[in-house]
């Protein structure tokens, strides 16, 4: 039987797929960069994903650790709210755009993104303002350990257990 989908161990595993495909991306940034139109740099965009995917496993480990012997329990709904953008960041190429500037914007979501404590705000000029799974920590961490050919990013250190927000192509996030 599967757990609810709004259940900590629901959302931790969508956190996780996530993750699993942000590495995927890093993996093979140089292929899937070649398939996109910009100019990223390759290894700068690996280490963005994969600092995305770290912080979407340690979110994930942080939902499990606070859900104990009862995975298949609900988390308050500010918390779920939370992890709910954590896991739609991971499994979107690890960012969301920022609508929080659109008329009809849901001031919920804005408000469980930045409570999350895990996302960065982008706003360049002339881009769309979107929020990156990930702090600059976190990135820092994964560009050190992909200039070394280190396969692991070393976990990033923060109070609260929640992934941070990534954003390369603000095409392939969810807005909020």
């Amino acid at each position: 039987m599967q757990p609810p989908s709004d259940s900590y161990e629901a959302l931790a595993a969508r956190c996780e797929r996530g993750a699993d495909e942000l590495d995927r991306l890093a993996d093979n940034a140089a292929e899937v960069l070649s398939q996109r139109a910009g100019q990223a740099d390759p290894q700068q965009w690996a280490a963005d994903k994969r600092a995305a995917a770290a912080t979407a496993r340690e979110y994930a480990a942080g939902l499990r650790a606070e859900a104990g012997e009862h995975p298949n329990a609900r988390p308050t709904p500010q918390r779920l709210a939370q992890a709910q953008q954590v896991a739609t960041a991971a499994n979107v190429d690890g960012i969301l755009i920022d609508g929080s500037h659109l008329e009809g914007a849901d001031p919920g979501k804005h408000q469980a993104v930045t409570d999350s404590g895990v996302f960065t705000h982008v706003a360049e000029p002339g881009q769309v303002p979107f929020w990156k799974l990930g702090t600059p920590a976190d990135q820092n961490t994964a560009q050190q350990h992909t200039e070394h050919q280190h396969p692991e990013p070393a976990p990033a250190a923060g109070p609260d257990p929640s992934p941070p927000a990534r954003a390369d192509r603000a095409e392939d996030s969810d807005e909020f």
